[in-house]
């Protein structure tokens, strides 16, 4: 009798189940919208894109930089256009070559990334044993991965990837929420960008990445600026566009030798500026090991996925037009048009609102402050500008505590979180330690290493494992002075050495506040990622121990070194740090006032928000003059580099990919490097981005001006996330 009955209830949930999936499977074939989804944005049904279709996106954006169909008025006369055009061409044979792209001898693109490629390798190396792809609806999961998966997302999959766990994050919404050298740098090593992942790495497998010793790497690298400092064309250029050009060749060139044992990777040039493209800089060039078709495929599969959420119907039109169409002039109108959208098949995200700190507590200062305090501990007498900070002595022994234990706190996160990409992650060593235990904090507040000697000066120095991979690179957070002399850099240390965000004149150090927003926010369209599951006194932490590195004795040694035959003067004046008691007054007193929003123009008519935008457009192409980082005057308009219609392909966009590696910032995108609040655009544009080609633009400008740029930038990134034309 058991028997029966266990018989009958083992055919009872066999029939349930085929139940289940006859139903599924008659509710798909019958159900027209089995292939659409909702765009969370707009609330309109759209088309899921094939794994084909999602590739026609990646041969869109390669035949972009190889072919070079642009026109507008931000552009030369057509007569004038051909240089422009060949330093493109080379720039993007330059890319191309990087991914294994190239041209047939008919004229059509080869080898582009395939998304199915990506998602076959993605099955047989198991991805799904740990990542599943389906955000369930509970409020936890929205707010960590993003909206709810929708059934019409796995339409095409076979299998379908919803996992049964998560050993690691879900990435159903992972498409476009990091950088591609952000996703190669992780591949080839986890613990480079997450430095506590248990994920194994893909670098040691020669089907993902073209082995490559550390020896031959630093050699490719001596071979390359040996080359260069004897390439007598690019220093002997009559003018800087013809050093560009020169610059570009020799990086195809370059990149062409390199490609079967080596990436090379451009990251801009050395010593220029807007105004000042000197032919005598060099360029910036990493060298790192080369990811396979196959992993090239892999990540780009990655950045497709949850993207249908965000595809509209017109970006839909548009294609189907594109690919129905094989002429020159479809190509040219699709192409056009997905330069605003950054060629990506959807966007959902909308930047969120800056996180700005309720408070300062009363333990985050500089440690220039805390030399004072420990000055009061010892009884010892206080200069005029130290007396500013006098306290009661029990007072400042408290503080003074709190600051070092809250440095201590903070090294440990920073060796958590931060040492893959800013340095002090060397080849894994401090994966499972704390930080703080080789960090003692002594009276004159410098690094001692009684334990790991020489080892510890590593941390913070920008140039940690990943970085090679990255586009710009990690601050190198040691100092705030330039690394490079006599037409050398320092190939052991990141060369980016600048603060972007601050809330004061750009010269000066960032305040506490200000770091707080870079941590909390992160930096969108690089690989700094933010951090918003991190409590507001982690963060406060972490910012004391990055003012705790910046230039400490460590960064002022490599200073010294690298100017080694220069005036103590003129070293010291080179040095602007958080140790500094003068720089730390002046510049946190020195914070920029943002006015109010005025209601009336000068004619008396309202101020709307209407009205701002139109204003805004006329002032954003408009050509005016603006000092220059050197102190002159150019002749510049906002279109100029960001495009006549905001999408980043301006008339200068290979200037500026020539000077930093990366073009201007494309509005439609919607995500912004500083914050996207019209406070936070406004500091954009007062204060412009340091170390970068974004000038102050201030000059000139009243408040409504100002204002009226900064709603019209706005209205472009709103109507990049919903819909381009005509609505």
């Amino acid at each position: 009798m058991k028997k029966y009955i266990l018989l009958a209830g083992v055919g009872f949930y066999f029939l349930t189940f085929m139940a289940i999936v006859g139903v599924a499977w008659l509710d798909v074939e019958t159900d027209p919208d089995f292939h659409f989804v909702t765009n969370v944005i707009t609330g309109e049904r759209v088309k899921v894109f094939q794994y084909d279709e999602l590739s026609r996106f990646k041969e869109a954006e390669f035949a972009q930089m190889l072919y070079f169909p642009m026109a507008g008025p931000d552009l030369p006369p057509e007569k004038d256009r051909k240089p422009l055009e060949e330093k493109f061409s080379t720039w993007g044979a330059y890319q191309a070559s990087l991914y294994n792209v190239s041209l047939s001898a008919e004229g059509k693109l080869q080898n582009t990334p395939s998304i199915k490629g990506g998602e076959e390798l993605y099955k047989a190396s198991v991805c799904w044993h740990c990542h599943s792809q389906f955000v369930r609806p509970f409020d936890y999961e929205n707010r960590r991965w993003g909206p709810t998966a929708q059934i019409g997302e796995a339409s095409w999959e076979s299998p379908h990837y919803f996992a049964t766990r998560r050993v690691g994050p879900d990435l159903l919404r992972e498409g476009g929420l990091r950088t591609d050298d952000w996703h190669y740098a992780h591949f080839f090593n986890p613990k480079y960008t997450v430095p506590q992942s248990i994920m194994p790495p893909f670098g040691g497998i020669s089907r993902y990445f073209v082995s490559l010793t550390q020896s031959d790497r630093k050699a490719f690298e001596d071979e390359i600026y040996a080359r260069w400092a004897g390439d007598k064309k690019y220093f002997n250029a009559s003018d800087a566009a013809t050093a560009e050009a020169v610059m570009f060749e020799f990086l195809k060139e370059t990149a062409e030798e390199y490609k079967d044992r080596a990436w090379v990777l451009y990251k801009g040039r050395s010593g220029v500026s807007v105004g000042d493209i000197a032919p005598g800089s060099f360029p910036i060039v990493r060298v790192t090991h080369r990811p396979t078709q196959e992993m090239i495929d892999l990540v780009a599969y990655i950045q497709t996925r949850g993207t249908n959420i965000g595809t509209t119907s017109e970006l839909v039109s548009k294609f189907e037009a594109w690919k129905n169409d094989s002429s020159d002039e479809a190509r040219d109108k699709f192409l056009k048009f997905m330069r605003k959208k950054g060629f990506a098949s959807g966007n959902w995200r909308i930047q969120p609102a800056v996180s700005k700190p309720t408070g300062e507590p009363d333990h985050v200062f500089a440690p220039a402050v805390a030399k004072v305090l420990q000055k009061i501990v010892d009884n010892a007498s206080l200069t005029r500008e130290e007396q500013e900070y006098w306290l009661e002595s029990d007072a400042a022994r408290y503080r003074l505590k709190a600051w070092r234990q809250s440095v201590k706190r903070g090294a440990d996160l920073f060796g958590k979180k931060c040492v893959g990409c800013h340095g002090g992650l060397e080849d894994n060593s401090y994966a499972n330690e704390r930080y703080s235990d080789y960090l003692t904090l002594s009276t004159d507040f410098e690094y001692l290493e009684p334990s790991k000697p020489g080892k510890f000066a590593l941390v913070g120095n920008g140039y940690g494992p990943a970085a090679r991979w990255l586009v710009p690179e990690p601050r190198n957070l040691t100092l705030s002075a330039t690394l490079e002399k006599d037409g050398k850099i320092r190939k052991d240390l990141g060369y980016s050495t600048v603060y972007k965000y601050r809330s004061n004149e750009r010269s000066d150090l960032p305040l506490p506040r200000d770091l707080f927003h870079t941590l909390r926010n992160g930096m969108p369209g690089s690989a700094m990622p933010a951090w918003p599951f991190m409590t507001d006194w982690e963060i406060w932490d972490l910012v004391n121990f990055v003012m705790y590195l910046g230039n400490n004795k460590a960064g002022r040694a490599e200073l010294a070194e690298l100017m080694k035959g220069a005036p103590q003067s003129e070293i010291d004046a080179g040095v602007t740090d958080y140790y500094s008691l003068k720089a730390v007054q002046q510049s946190f007193a020195n914070r920029v006032a943002i006015p109010a929003i005025p209601k009336k123009d000068e004619a008396g008519n309202d101020v709307t928000i209407a009205y701002l935008e139109k204003r805004g457009e006329e002032i954003y192409k408009k050509k005016r003059d603006i000092a220059t980082k050197t102190g002159g005057k150019v002749a510049s308009q906002c279109m100029d580099c960001h495009g006549s219609e905001g999408d980043g392909w301006g008339g200068k966009r290979m200037e500026i990919i020539n000077r930093m590696g990366i073009p201007a910032r494309n509005f439609w995108v919607g995500q912004f490097k500083l914050g996207s609040s019209a406070e936070d655009i406004y500091l954009t544009l007062y204060n412009g981005i340091a170390g970068t080609s974004m000038n102050k633009q201030n000059d000139g400008w009243t408040d409504l001006d100002a204002w009226s740029v900064v709603y019209y930038v706005r209205k472009m990134a709103r109507l990049g996330v919903t819909q381009i034309e005509g609505k």
